[in-house]
């Protein structure tokens, strides 16, 4: 039970450094139209499943993801969208690179990049 609380406490925190973190991290520039704060709180339900503790995402990571696909409407907006992804998965402690790959397919949700800390967002 201690550990659970543990656990629970440490993720809460650490998803709270991560918003602070992306907050200052706006990626966007005078074309782009999303923000990394956004992309955070909209895939913030994902954890659980890209860290492998569930076996599939939930419905509110899968919405999130979608809104986030459906927000990125230029190749900068693509771009701003990769980099802040990858900036958020080195803020998670714990990210599997297998469960991010599956997450789009998981979602039934189609995006223009892998979701990898190796993507390369200007390609």
């Amino acid at each position: 039970m201690k550990t659970n609380i543990i656990t629970t406490k440490t993720t809460i925190c650490t998803l709270l450094l991560l918003l602070l973190f992306s907050t200052s991290l706006n990626f966007s520039s005078a074309t782009a139209t999303v923000t990394c704060n956004t992309i955070t709180t909209e895939a913030a339900p994902c954890l659980g499943f890209i860290t492998g503790k569930v076996p599939s995402p939930p419905a509110v990571c899968c919405s999130g993801l979608k809104q986030i696909v459906k927000s990125g409407t230029t190749v900068t907006d693509h771009r701003a969208i990769c980099q802040c992804m990858k900036n958020a998965i080195k803020e998670f402690p714990g990210v599997k690179e297998e469960f991010l790959s599956q997450l789009p397919k998981a979602c039934h949700v189609s995006i223009s990049f892998p979701i990898s800390s190796h993507t390369n967002c200007n390609t």
